[in-house]
């Protein structure tokens, strides 16, 4: 063998030793990989399947009251949990307060609706124009409930796409006098709850359920 020969051997073979380091490491990196993943994996699994709070199949929410705390304290204000339209749609919150009316002197309740900043804000159309409507539900059968109805305004920024945590609240005013609601036999509360229900007429029909 000529030395020639065996110097490119050589060179061959510290070629081959150099390019098995390289696999055996990134053999060992992709074990790695491999292994994180199944750690993430398992963490994931092992953590509650939670998501968000989402409107009913009617297009429905439904906040609960307790009323006592209302009359308790005049500047509190009870809201409901943040719920979406949908898995990906608008993200929202109803509120309930009260106000009094300087002129009659008389205590109201006043609920409000708010447009809250989503995951989802880029794909979905704004402003929100989606007819509402929030009633007071009549806890005897009776379907009495107390309505109202609005027309989102594209020109105010309450239903515009948030740009903080959350737009403006839009408010009910003047919805229904405190005065009725603590009456005996009032239709609108039991065991001390009152119920508000929004429905959001995505169909534009002019239809809701209550």
């Amino acid at each position: 063998m000529t030395e020639a020969k065996a110097i490119e051997i050589r060179e061959q073979l510290k070629k081959f030793n150099k390019e098995s380091m390289n696999i055996l490491d990134r053999i060992d990196n992709l074990s790695k990989m491999l292994i994180d993943m199944k750690r993430l994996a398992d963490d994931i699994k092992s953590e509650p399947v939670t998501g968000p709070n989402l409107m009913d199949a009617d297009d429905t929410y439904t906040l609960k009251i307790n009323l006592l705390l209302l009359l308790n304290d005049d500047s509190l204000t009870i809201h409901s949990n943040p719920f979406q339209s949908s898995q990906s749609g608008y993200r929202m919150r109803m509120s309930m307060t009260t106000q009094t009316d300087q002129q009659s002197n008389q205590r109201f309740i006043l609920p409000s609706f708010a447009m809250l900043r989503g995951n989802y804000d880029p794909i979905l159309c704004w402003p929100f124009s989606y007819p509402i409507a929030l009633c007071l539900v009549d806890l005897t059968g009776a379907q009495n409930h107390v309505r109202h109805s609005i027309k989102p305004d594209s020109q105010t920024a309450i239903f515009g796409r948030p740009l903080g945590d959350a737009n403006t609240p839009y408010q009910f005013t003047h919805f229904y006098p405190i005065a009725k609601l603590i009456e005996n036999g009032s239709n609108y509360v039991r065991d001390d709850n009152l119920f508000l229900r929004i429905h959001i007429d995505y169909t534009e029909t002019g239809v809701h359920p209550f």
